[in-house]
């Protein structure tokens, strides 16, 4: 059978099968970073320590502005008649509160001799109790008296919901950013970050292991699982959409889900010589909307249809739900097979070749996006 001409929309012949052959209008451009993939600058030796890589993160700038705010926190603090001993704490002691943080209710049992944390006789040898707890109350990345001027602000376009976490934020980013390169397949999801805090930017997601959290947006090498840029969500009114990509972004290949995934979107990424792949909804923009040769719910498994409008391939198959991918890096089957679990009529499993290019085409999809959302990356 003839294949769909590379300009072909979805009323011009409707969908077609696994047994239509498909290719891409052009070929895949040969992805050559300007730098090498991988880490830039540190970590590049076994013998690298995790406090060399903490101050990777944490330099002395960061750490002095954290101690010079965490001080003028606890003197508001102590002003407001808070009862606690205070000293100004230093670098030094930033860096080896750092070293024993965790849960502030926890973390006190490491210095209770007849507990079962007791056999770890290094936070007592750092610090008392006392002084962890007391740091731990008043630990401050923001500067307090910008604080009170930017809570005035409140409602207002010029609010800023991160201003408590700026200076820490921005140098984390920033620092992920320059000490790493991702590789070709790069991945972007939602990833929930628990807190037990008090604050509009909780979301709740219904489909995520930890349902009420704080939300990023996070970009990750789904080689190395490494994240490799990530955003806050602060609320609609604060969330802007970008147009531009970090790194030398050409010829990358960008995995995401059906939250992310439009033709337009993907159009355009294609003009910055970025290809993508992802889930889709029905119900987006551009998206075919032809009955013709379609899936139906009576369709048998396994089912495979397909349309090409230019360099967006729209794919469809039916496994035990109808499954819709919209992709600019492959064809619709290479004639490649994969085994998959089913179970039979007489309730045993059976692993038969299952010959659905698309489950190749969903495994790496899978694979890749997997990094930016942990409950993906054991997706077969």
């Amino acid at each position: 059978m003839t294949a769909v001409s590379p300009g072909a929309t979805d009323s011009a012949a409707g969908w077609q099968t696994e047994h239509q052959p498909d290719s891409l209008p052009e070929p895949l451009t040969v992805f050559c970073p300007a730098w090498t993939p991988g880490v830039q600058g540190f970590g590049t030796t076994d013998n690298s320590s995790l406090s060399e890589l903490f101050k990777s993160f944490f330099d002395d700038n960061i750490v002095r502005i954290i101690c010079d705010n965490t001080n003028k926190q606890a003197k508001k603090n102590i002003g407001k008649g808070k009862k606690f001993k205070w000293s100004d704490i230093s670098p030094v002691d930033f860096c080896k509160f750092a070293e024993i943080n965790g849960d502030s209710k926890a973390v006190t049992q490491y210095w209770r001799q007849k507990s079962f944390f007791s056999v770890f006789l290094f936070p007592a040898s750092v610090m008392s109790t006392n002084a962890f707890q007391v740091i731990s109350w008043n630990l401050h990345m923001s500067d307090p008296q910008e604080d009170a001027g930017n809570d005035q602000k409140k409602g207002t376009p010029e609010y800023d919901p991160l201003h408590r976490l700026r200076p820490l934020y921005d140098r984390l980013r920033n620092t992920c950013k320059a000490f790493y390169h991702p590789h070709q397949k790069v991945s972007i999801d939602e990833r929930m970050v628990a807190t037990k805090a008090k604050t509009e930017m909780r979301q709740y997601i219904k489909n995520k292991p930890t349902k009420w959290s704080i939300k990023l947006f996070v970009l990750a090498d789904s080689c190395s699982v490494y994240t490799s840029d990530f955003t806050v969500y602060a609320g609609r009114s604060q969330f802007t959409a970008g147009h531009r990509l970090s790194y030398d972004s050409k010829r990358l290949s960008l995995y995401c889900d059906n939250f992310y995934t439009s033709p337009k979107l993907f159009k355009d990424l294609l003009s910055l010589k970025v290809h993508a792949c992802g889930t889709y909804r029905d119900t987006r923009r551009e998206t075919p909307t032809t009955k013709i040769n379609a899936i139906t719910r009576k369709s048998c498994r396994r089912t495979i249809r397909w349309i090409r409008n230019g360099p967006l391939l729209f794919t469809k198959w039916m496994d035990i739900r109808e499954v819709t991918v919209c992709s600019t890096i492959h064809t619709v089957y290479p004639g490649e097979t994969v085994r998959k679990s089913v179970k039979g009529t007489d309730g045993r499993s059976k692993c038969p070749h299952t010959n659905l290019g698309d489950r190749v085409q969903q495994a790496g999809w899978c694979r890749s996006l997997g990094p930016a959302d942990p409950v993906l990356f054991s997706a077969p």
